[in-house]
């Protein structure tokens, strides 16, 4: 048996023997069985690591396990909000780690000092790593952040291309703050505007939507890139069925190129509360399988099977 397969793999003659079609046949049928999507797939992910932040009101900077970092109608523009490091995660191997900056670029019309405040108006960074902002504007508010990349070690001077996807929040607010209420519906009316910022090129982006939860062709706002919008009724995976786009529903990715910075904005959208994911996926990869060692191995030894069963039957 073990010469027969040598001889297979060495495209040499190999002396008829019963086995030799039964390894033959038995080599290309594994060889098909693994040409399926492997299970293991690329997992893409930005982990953010905070050194600083501005905090909540209460002077405090964690709630359960999660540093929060509000910001109101009084606070300053360009006030950093977030900074730290970030690390590019691909399968669980570190591929690029950068110093990050998130600044509150604009604040209006705000939704603050209810019960739920903590979670109205911040960037959190959860204990797992994952990032999100959660903002609650009234109709003509505007909210906006600021996100800039660095070399490490560079003290924020030298700055770094990191590219970026949006998708629906992580965490809920009420995993934040028990006072919270969950961000229930991705309102249609509910648009972000992104510009990406410096030298990397020219601005690009893609999506994973399989469910049409996304409108398209929405025109970009004054000096925007591209922008986000949830759809109308009629997209997939509405579990429930009351035709709204709940965040436990919402399945997608926004994915942009590569930027030094992305100004993410808010603006007059008749929303209240919203919130956004704040990661890294499509242009990493993160949604193509990935084949494993073993099923290219076995292609190859299928595919010499069949070329020795050809050259012996000319």
């Amino acid at each position: 048996m073990l010469s027969c397969l040598r001889s297979l793999l060495w495209s040499q003659s190999c002396p008829d023997r019963p086995g030799k079609k039964v390894v033959s046949g038995v080599l290309v049928l594994l060889a098909l069985a693994f040409l399926a999507p492997s299970s293991a797939w690329a997992t893409t992910f930005l982990r953010w690591t905070q050194s600083s932040g501005s905090g909540m009101a209460s002077g405090a900077t964690l709630s359960n396990g999660s540093f929060v970092n509000q910001y109101d109608e009084a606070t300053a523009t360009n006030t950093i909000l977030s900074q730290g490091l970030v690390e590019q995660v691909r399968d669980g191997v570190v591929e690029q780690t950068v110093d990050y900056r998130v600044s509150l670029y604009s604040n209006s019309a705000l939704f603050y000092n209810e019960s739920d405040d903590l979670t109205n108006n911040a960037f959190v960074i959860h204990d797992d790593g994952q990032a999100d902002w959660y903002t609650a504007i009234r109709g003509s508010g505007t909210a906006a952040l600021l996100f800039e990349f660095f070399a490490i070690g560079s003290a924020f001077g030298t700055p770094e291309a990191v590219s970026l996807s949006l998708t629906s929040p992580h965490r809920q607010p009420d995993g934040v703050d028990p006072l919270a209420d969950e961000v229930k519906r991705l309102h249609f009316n509910e648009v972000y505007d992104v510009q990406i910022l410096g030298p990397s090129g020219v601005p690009m982006r893609s999506f994973t939507d399989d469910y049409n939860q996304l409108q398209q062709g929405i025109a970009p706002g004054a000096g925007a890139d591209f922008s986000l919008g949830w759809g109308q009724p009629g997209f997939g995976n509405d579990t429930n069925g009351d035709g709204n786009l709940d965040v436990g529903e919402a399945l997608f990715t926004f994915d942009l190129s590569a930027g030094e910075g992305f100004l993410i904005s808010r603006s007059s959208d008749n929303g209240k509360r919203s919130a956004l994911g704040i990661t890294a996926e499509g242009f990493f990869g993160g949604t193509q399988p990935i084949p494993e060692p073993s099923t290219a191995l076995l292609l190859g030894l299928g595919l010499a099977a069949l070329g020795v069963r050809r050259r012996q039957t000319l």
